[in-house]
């Protein structure tokens, strides 16, 4: 590990904000908030959408507060949550799943590379269990080379309704 030194010659701020830096990763600033077991994780995804195939594995999971939250799965064989309910589906190109994988995961999920030309996205709005009215859900589905990925974001609805 290579530590650099900041000399007597170093104003005053540089050494300040290099300070703030030094302290904010040993105080853990670098994640977003506490750390959530796979198991726990996988349970509150099942309460939004519905029963989880098989051999699911979360490899991402973060809640953003206000009932907002995103996961990013790994299954073996495409998953298709909430199949029955009125959805909105759209093509998307493989490059926007790429780039949501990357900013939801801050780069520490490799999705691996992409086994089709298009990504799947579906969004449907479901009651929120603890009465702050309704969530948008929305999917973002990719085939790789390591499986289906998908990645499920449950956002509040900004009407409250």
């Amino acid at each position: 590990m290579s530590v650099t030194v900041l000399r007597r010659g170093t104003p005053w701020r540089l050494r300040w904000l290099g300070g703030i830096c030094i302290v904010a990763v040993l105080a853990g600033c670098n994640r977003r908030g506490p750390t959530v077991s796979p198991a726990d994780a996988a349970i509150v995804l099942a309460t939004v959408a519905g029963p989880l195939p098989e051999g699911l594995e979360v490899l991402c999971y973060e809640s953003r507060g206000g009932g907002a939250a995103s996961w990013i799965v790994r299954t073996a064989t495409p998953w298709r949550p909430h199949e029955s309910v009125d959805h909105r589906h759209a093509t998307l190109p493989t490059d926007t799943f790429m780039n949501l994988v990357t900013a939801t995961a801050q780069g520490r999920v490799d999705p691996g590379r992409p086994a089709e030309n298009s990504c799947r996205y579906t969004e449907w709005q479901a009651s929120a269990a603890d009465a702050a009215g309704r969530r948008d859900i929305r999917i973002f589905q990719l085939g790789t080379d390591r499986g289906e990925l998908t990645v499920l974001e449950m956002i509040p609805d900004p009407a409250g309704g």
